[in-house]
């Protein structure tokens, strides 16, 4: 690899990081906020939700996400009836 090609992966990277953390904060608030303050049904559920994916291997969180994501699998699907593709492209974020 070349130099060049390690500042542009490390580049994309960072910037695809970033546009996660800017789409997954507002919900994390949102969700920490409705945790701490509320008493539900189902608050357990939520909780245990929200740790599980600290307790699995990341290998078991990728296959995960592949499979609910891919082409094939059931939001991946849906998405790509609206002309959207997630898993598999090569497009720069």
């Amino acid at each position: 690899m070349t130099p060049g090609e390690i500042v542009e992966i490390t580049a994309l990277t960072l910037r695809v990081a970033a546009l996660g953390m800017l789409l997954a904060l507002p919900v994390a608030v949102a969700t920490g906020y409705g945790l701490a303050r509320y008493s539900f049904r189902g608050r357990s559920f939520v909780q245990a939700l929200i740790s599980l994916p600290m307790l699995l291997p990341p290998v078991a969180v990728g296959l995960g996400l592949l499979i609910l994501l891919g082409p094939e699998g059931p939001l991946g699907g849906l998405l790509r009836s609206w002309g959207i593709r997630i898993v598999f492209t090569e497009r720069n974020v």
